[in-house]
């Protein structure tokens, strides 16, 4: 319920900020590395369906995108370590 109390996503202004949200450890988070305007509200829209299975944030600074390893109109979703499995191919 805690989620659906607050805003769709997480405005991470700085790098530090994103990193950390980026590196939570316990559940799917996604950030849009996205522009001001039109495609942004469009994500907060979906965010309001999406928050209930994951966590979701978004970066408007180019810089914050570059310094993670993104491009601006990227969408990156983060899976927490205990959901990456390793299935041996025969």
């Amino acid at each position: 319920m805690q989620r659906q109390a607050g805003p769709s996503s997480t405005h991470l202004e700085m790098l530090a900020n994103a990193t950390e949200f980026a590196s939570d450890d316990e559940e799917t988070r996604a950030i849009a590395f996205l522009p001001e305007g039109k495609t942004l509200e469009a994500y907060k829209q979906a965010g309001n369906k999406l928050r209930v299975f994951m966590s979701l944030g978004h970066c408007s600074s180019e810089e914050v995108a570059s310094s993670m390893g993104f491009k601006m109109g990227t969408v990156a979703v983060f899976h927490p370590r205990q959901v990456l499995v390793s299935i041996p191919h025969n």
